[in-house]
């Protein structure tokens, strides 16, 4: 399995994410190229502040190209500079959205350590990579030992109002 980044299905958000000019044309290039050996691709998208509004047109373009499988993750505080980590509440009924569209194209999609209190009835596709911290919410939630949590700099950045305990 080859695993390739890519932000956006245009080179403006791609190229901007990926901090360089050419780099979408690049990354669409070795998509083709691996399609055409054969090997299964599978496709991470870093879900930035910038690049959620965006997310639905990608599964098309994932699928076009024949993408086998797709990783949408969270930007991190530990991982992005802060002005990139997106509020939950508002990025994630975007990623879902991309998720509902990928998933009618047959493509199989994962969305990384977002909190499953977030996730609605797309919960079941949550992967969790590293559990993280539970805020006072989360203490009474019967989900949480299958929870990724939120990061502790995220709550002290925005609070934890968002998380709705199940």
């Amino acid at each position: 399995m080859i695993t390739l980044a890519l932000h956006g299905a245009s080179a403006a958000v791609h190229d901007h994410h990926a901090g360089r000019v050419g780099s979408f044309g690049e990354t669409i290039a070795a998509l083709d190229d691996a399609r055409g050996r054969g090997d299964p691709v599978e496709v991470e998208t870093l879900v930035t502040r910038s690049s959620y509004r965006v997310l639905g047109v990608l599964p098309r373009l994932l699928h076009a190209h024949g993408v086998t499988s797709w990783r949408l993750a969270i930007a991190t505080f530990a991982a992005q500079p802060a002005r990139a980590v997106p509020r939950l509440a508002m990025a994630l009924p975007f990623a879902l959205h991309a998720i509902d569209r990928a998933g009618r194209l047959g493509l199989a999609t994962v969305i990384v350590d977002a909190p499953r209190c977030l996730l609605g009835p797309l919960a079941a596709r949550s992967v969790v990579t590293a559990p993280r911290s539970y805020p006072t919410p989360c203490q009474r939630c019967a989900v949480r030992p299958s929870c990724a949590g939120v990061e502790a700099a995220y709550v002290e950045r925005f609070g934890s109002g968002e998380l709705t305990p199940q």
